[in-house]
């Protein structure tokens, strides 16, 4: 089960149930608002709870709306953070169902949601202002990585605070992958700063140490997403 959204369209978000062959619509989207151009803008993001039966949708500029009809219908979320510029991004834990989280970038706060995002409550506070996307590792419940100014941050479960991760001086994204042979946990992926060098990093072990997988002729430009 997957989702998407894009500017384009009636509703302007899709759902496939056979991994992305074919596509369907929406039957209804969250409250639209137009740009100072008079456009409608409501893509940007959306993510899907771990059972496929919630979705958090939040359209650019606006609070989060959650849906527990697959789009049928939709419903602001209470407790969403406030801002007129940020538009925050809604993340599904990768193991427990209906568990979401947000992440305040201007305030360094960060939102979890334990009822199919109807209602966010603080979590954690006092993070590091203007981090990168958080993402979820799959097959572990509440294990979070968020990428900082000031390195990479990880929360392995529910009970253990975010801490910095060795030797990443700076981290801009982060992104989760399949375990490398003979390994249980899955492979992390960095793009950031370790021993002053900037570069793409991969590791095997939960963070512990880390291998650089691009060069200085590969740099690609900004990555928003790995």
């Amino acid at each position: 089960y997957m989702v998407r959204t894009s500017d384009q369209g009636v509703t302007s978000g899709y759902f496939s149930i056979d991994g992305g062959q074919t596509w369907k619509g929406f039957v209804s989207t969250p409250r639209i608002v137009k740009d100072a151009d008079g456009k409608y803008h409501t893509a940007d993001r959306i993510a899907v709870s771990a059972g496929a039966k919630y979705l958090v949708w939040a359209p650019q500029h606006q609070p989060g709306y959650y849906s527990d009809d697959h789009g049928v219908s939709w419903h602001q979320s209470a407790g969403w953070p406030q801002s007129k510029d940020e538009t925050f991004i809604p993340v599904a834990d990768r193991a427990s169902e209906g568990v979401f989280y947000v992440m305040d970038r201007t305030k360094g706060t960060m939102y979890i949601s334990i009822d199919g995002g109807k209602t966010f409550t603080v979590f954690a506070e006092n993070a590091p202002k203007w981090g990168g996307e958080m993402k979820a590792v799959p097959g572990h419940v509440r294990a979070l990585w968020v990428p900082m100014p000031n390195g990479l941050y990880y929360s392995p479960d529910e009970n253990s605070p975010f801490k910095p991760v060795h030797g990443i001086s700076e981290a801009y994204a982060v992104g989760v992958g399949k375990a490398a042979p003979g390994h249980s946990d899955p492979a992390e992926y960095c793009w950031g700063r370790i021993k002053n060098v900037i570069g793409i990093f991969r590791s095997d072990d939960s963070g512990d140490s880390w291998a650089r997988i691009n060069d200085d002729r590969h740099q690609f430009g900004w990555i928003s997403t790995i």
